[in-house]
This record gives C-alpha cells, sequence and structure tokens, in this order.
C-alpha cells in the first residue's frame, strides 16, 4: 500500500516544483519589461525637469512652431483641422491636441513634450524586447537599453517639442515586429509592423524611407518562406496598412491646397528652402557621396558619442558577417535605415547638416545623427552577449563618456538649441510685442516668425497669419482693414507684400526695430509715410 503513495510523492513534488519555477520565470519576464519602463520613466522625467530648469525645452524655434500648428487647431481667427498645414507631416500636432488646449501647457512646452517622453519610454521598451529575441541574453538587453536612455542628446532630445524622439519610437517598433514577423511568419506581427510604419510616415519624411526599405526587406523574406505566391500575399497585406498615410498625405494636399505634391513643390517646402541654400552655395555635401556620407558619420559620432559609435559599428560588422543574408538579418538591416535616408538627402540636396568641425563651421540639423542611437544600442549589446566582462566595460565605457560630455558641454543637440542655425532669437522682440500689442489684432508671417508668435504670449486669435485665407489675402493688400500691428523682416511675406504698399506705407508707423524683426502700429494718414530706410 506504501508504495503507490511513494511513487506519487516521486512525481508530483517534482511537478508540483516546475509548475511553480514557470511561474517565477513568467513573473521575472513581466517585471523585467516593467522595470526598464520604470528606468525609462524616471531618466524622461529627470531629463525633462533638468532641462526645464535650465530654460532649454524651447530653445529649438521648431519647438515652438510644432506647439503653435497644434494650437492654431483649437484656437485661431479661423480654427479648424486645416490649420496643419502642409510643411510638417501631421501626427504629432494632432497627438498633441489633448494637451494644447491648456495655457499652461502650451507656453511651458509640455504640451509637446508628453509626447516625446512617452516616445521614449516606448523606444526602451522596444529595444529591451528586440534584444531579449535577438541576444537571448537579459543583461545584453539591459544594457541595450541603457545606452539609449543615458545618452544626452536623447535625453534632451526626449525632453523637447520636436518630433525625433516620435519617429524614433515608431521606428524601433517596426523593426521590433519585423524581427517577429520575419521568425514566424506571423500574421499579427506583420500587421503591427505595417501600423507603426504608417505611423513613421505620418511623423517624419524619414519613415517613407523606412516604407521603401521595409517593401524590399519583406519580400524578400516571404519569397524565402514561399515563393512568388508568399510574397504576393505578404506585400499586399502590409502596404494595405503602411501606405495609408501617405496616401492620406497626397489626398490632403490636394483638397486644401489644390496640388497633390503641395508638400515637395509648395513655398514653405523642404525644396523651396533648399533652394535658398544652394542658392548661397551652402549645400556642400550635394552631388558627393563620399562627402555626404562622411557629414553623417560625423553627426552620428557627435550625437552618440565616439566610444559608443566605434563599438556599434564594430558589432555591426560581425553581426552581418556572421549571419551575412539571413532572414533575421534583413531585419535588422532596417535599423540602418536612418544612415541611408541621410545619406541620401544630402547626396541629393534635400537636406543640410552643418557641424563646427566643417566648413562652414555652425550648427544645424546636428540632431539628424541621433536617428542611429537605436542601432548603435542593439549591436553593442549584441557584441556583449553572454559576456559578462565584456559587459562590464561597456558599461564603465558608457559611463564614462557621458560624464565628459556632461562636463565639456558636448551635449551637440543643446549646443544647437543655443547656439545654432536652429535656436530661437526672437524673445526679445516677442516680449516687446505681448507688452505692448495690448489690443487689435497682428499681421505676421507664421512661416518665418512663428517663434516670435509663441514668445508674444498673445492668444493666437490676435494674429492674422497664412492659415486665415481670405483674412491673410485682403490684409496683404489692405492692412488696414484688420490689423493693428505688422510684424515683418526683410525677405519674408508680409514684407514682399506691403514693401511698395501705399495703404501700409501712408497709414503705419515703425514702434521697434528688432534688429531683425520690426514692428509697425497703425496710424492712419501719418504725415510722414515709410519709406525703404524705415522696413526693415
Amino acid at each position: 500500500m506504501q508504495l503507490p503513495r511513494t511513487s506519487t510523492l516521486t512525481w508530483t513534488i517534482p511537478d508540483k516544483l516546475l509548475i511553480f519555477y514557470s511561474k517565477i520565470l513568467i513573473w521575472f519576464r513581466f517585471l523585467s519589461e516593467y522595470s526598464v519602463i520604470g528606468i525609462a520613466f524616471l531618466f524622461s522625467i529627470f531629463g525633462w525637469k533638468y532641462y526645464f530648469d535650465l530654460g532649454l525645452v524651447l530653445s529649438y524655434n521648431d519647438s515652438m512652431s510644432h506647439l503653435d500648428i497644434s494650437r492654431r487647431i483649437v484656437e485661431n481667427l479661423t480654427p479648424g483641422i486645416a490649420q496643419i498645414g502642409s510643411v510638417w507631416l501631421p501626427l504629432p500636432h494632432l497627438l498633441s491636441l489633448p494637451f494644447i488646449w491648456s495655457n499652461f501647457l502650451w507656453h511651458t512646452g509640455l504640451a509637446g513634450s508628453i509626447i516625446s517622453n512617452i516616445a521614449f519610454v516606448g523606444s526602451a521598451y522596444f529595444i529591451f524586447k528586440l534584444l531579449r529575441g535577438l541576444t537571448k541574453d537579459y543583461l545584453a538587453a539591459i544594457l541595450g537599453v541603457l545606452i539609449f536612455v543615458v545618452n544626452p542628446n536623447m535625453v534632451y532630445m526626449q525632453s523637447i517639442p520636436m518630433t525625433e524622439s516620435l519617429l524614433i519610437f515608431f521606428f524601433i517598433a517596426t523593426v521590433y515586429y519585423i524581427f517577429q514577423w520575419q521568425r514566424t511568419d506571423d500574421i499579427k506581427s506583420l500587421i503591427m509592423a505595417g501600423f507603426f510604419t504608417l505611423f513613421s510616415t505620418l511623423t517624419r519624411y524619414d519613415g517613407w524611407m523606412l516604407l521603401a526599405q521595409m517593401f524590399v526587406v519583406i519580400a524578400v523574406i516571404a519569397y524565402q518562406y514561399g515563393g512568388l505566391k508568399k510574397l504576393e500575399s505578404r506585400l499586399i497585406l502590409f502596404l494595405s496598412v503602411a501606405t495609408f498615410g501617405i496616401i492620406l498625405w497626397v489626398i490632403w494636399n490636394y483638397l486644401i491646397f489644390g496640388d497633390p505634391l503641395y508638400f515637395i513643390n509648395g513655398p514653405f517646402s523642404a525644396k523651396a528652402q533648399q533652394l535658398v541654400f544652394e542658392a548661397e552655395g551652402r549645400l556642400f555635401a550635394k552631388g558627393n557621396f563620399l562627402y555626404s556620407t562622411f557629414v553623417y558619420i560625423l553627426a552620428v559620432i557627435k550625437n552618440n558619442g565616439s566610444l559608443m559609435t566605434f563599438i556599434g559599428g564594430i558589432g555591426l560588422v560581425l553581426y552581418f558577417f556572421k549571419n551575412k543574408f539571413s532572414k533575421e538579418s534583413l531585419s535588422i538591416s532596417l535599423l540602418l535605415s536612418p544612415l541611408i535616408f541621410n545619406v541620401a538627402a544630402l547626396y541629393l540636396g534635400h537636406s543640410i547638416i552643418n557641424l563646427p568641425d566643417i566648413p562652414p563651421y555652425t550648427l544645424f540639423n546636428v540632431r539628424y545623427g541621433l536617428m542611429m542611437l537605436p542601432a548603435i544600442a542593439v549591436f553593442i549589446a549584441y557584441l556583449s552577449k553572454k559576456q559578462r566582462l565584456i559587459q562590464i566595460v561597456f558599461l564603465v565605457l558608457l559611463i564614462a563618456q557621458t560624464f565628459y560630455m556632461y562636463k565639456d558641454n558636448d551635449v551637440i543637440t543643446v549646443r544647437d538649441g543655443i547656439s545654432g542655425a536652429s535656436a530661437q532669437g526672437m524673445k526679445e522682440t516677442g516680449k516687446w510685442l505681448g507688452d505692448h500689442a495690448k489690443e487689435g489684432k497682428v499681421l505676421i508671417a507664421a512661416s518665418s516668425q512663428d517663434s516670435l508668435i509663441f514668445q508674444s504670449g498673445l492668444p493666437m486669435s490676435r494674429f492674422i497669419h497664412e492659415g486665415n485665407a481670405d483674412i491673410w489675402n485682403v490684409s496683404l493688400e489692405r492692412p488696414t482693414t484688420y490689423a493693428t500691428w505688422v510684424a515683418m523682416h526683410r525677405g519674408d511675406l508680409v514684407y514682399r507684400k506691403l514693401a511698395d504698399n501705399t495703404n501700409f506705407l501712408n497709414n503705419y508707423e515703425k514702434v521697434y526695430d528688432g534688429g531683425f524683426t520690426d514692428i509697425y502700429k497703425i496710424s492712419r494718414n501719418v504725415a510722414k509715410p515709410l519709406t525703404t530706410n524705415d522696413l526693415p
């Protein structure tokens, strides 16, 4: 009678222990993923607080423009969704809408910073999940996350109302889901990759390059799975989701501006801006592939540090040498999409990056190099997998590099925001306008003076700008109809229309010389009309 009982104990206890151990592993996995979120959240909050206290959250002109675009949708002379315009893709501005209605969240920049913060935490989460699958090493995955969240330039960019943090989130999530799909041909993962690609194409035009590269990667992997039939079905499924944003954007431009490619050919497009740079002889990289590559790699080094960039480069070479053209390596190759996009944009003259080490020895768009941070984090973590001593060495190097970047004030994105071409320089003029324009409307070109609008602190409904359609057009012909105040700088849209407009010259007087932007106030039938000497 004892044998059955002994037999039962012999098998039941190990089974229970195995079940208990499995539950511990499940909880450990759960806690490890959410601990990563906690770590990233702490870096996000403390990073934002640090830069907010330094007064640097709104250092970029573009950060104020992004906030103003969202604000104009809800508060404006002519509010509505059409205020999104065509210069920038719409998703970042739409995501800010739940917060932008608050004057406090608008003017502190939090309405946009919140989006960047959430994206930063989400990016860390997906980097962790990608590395867990790639390395099968929890500590290597944690190292990759730390490389990402500790980076001073990333901490700064996630603190401000810009679009880089959001794009990185969509980008790394896309890579993760394609990585998952290539392992099992799981349709759900492919659909999720399609959605995140869709979001990236509505955030920045870098996402369009990601879509093109995704097309190639998915086609090759699907063909390896099941030939042309599988290739066709998977591409149709992916593209039906991923291309929807681009289709909507083209339709939007046609319906609002009468040209489906207005975002490319319009007067406020990147193309129009680059033509100005080219006329000034500033597109040094255009037509020179090697120099374009050099400029972007230098931007990558400046953003990510020479040590981490070098080690990440070694990890990249070793990874692709080992894995060559496997399905996994094809999915991981998507991490190089920012490199391909930015080198191509520089070569074609569609972009410009200025660095202090090369002509013209200035700062502009240096933050583009930060887009390679996820790749650097992943390849360093891969290089260190299962190697505890190497992981410790890399961690020490990361801490040392980060320390010296702060110590030497070598956070390049902060420097660009303070003193580069991206820096705002309208604070004094904006304050003067806010203090003196207590009543009446202000005619201004928002396309070039959004930071002045923001710095004034005045309600958005006080401004007449390009988004006001009929009111704007009438004001450019007869400013006295609506405008009590006129703000202009040489060459902007208001200046071009009013420099020889008698209705303006005979009825306004110059009340503020801002050096760059001048301000005029209505004074009907002035004794001494304005002359060219009174214009900016």
